[in-house]
């Protein structure tokens, strides 16, 4: 997440991300992003003046916030789960760690187009 919340939103702490690890017989492991941000924080809202996905939150000539509204869910992770920006598995972006469930941070990388994650707390191999 690139662009800070305007003031009257939450915005979602590091720990409102987590990740659960799962595997099943002649699988490969695979990752489920949950979100236990508030109602009204940045990454569950989305912009009701027209926008698409880049939203400014505010008008560029006037500097008038963008209206936005809650979407009922989290919006990074309804496109990692959903495999719209490529698998969980695809979408890591840190250091080589042990696959541990835990809590995560998510950015949004313009060069990729897709939304990237890295646990927070990290244990080395």
């Amino acid at each position: 997440m690139t662009d800070p919340a305007p003031a009257s939103q939450p915005t979602p702490t590091e720990a409102d991300h987590t990740i659960a690890w799962t595997i099943e017989t002649g699988d490969f492991p695979r990752g489920v992003v949950t979100c236990r941000a508030a109602v009204g924080a940045d990454c569950r809202t989305w912009c009701t003046a027209g926008c698409d996905e880049h939203c400014p939150l505010e008008d560029p000539e006037t500097g008038e916030p963008h209206p936005q509204a809650d979407t009922g869910a989290c919006l990074m992770v309804a496109g990692l789960n959903t495999g719209t920006w490529g698998r969980v598995e695809e979408s890591y972006d840190g250091d080589k760690v042990t696959v541990h469930d835990g809590p995560i941070s998510i950015r949004w990388s313009a060069f990729d187009e897709a939304y990237l994650w890295s646990y927070v707390t990290q244990v080395v191999q």
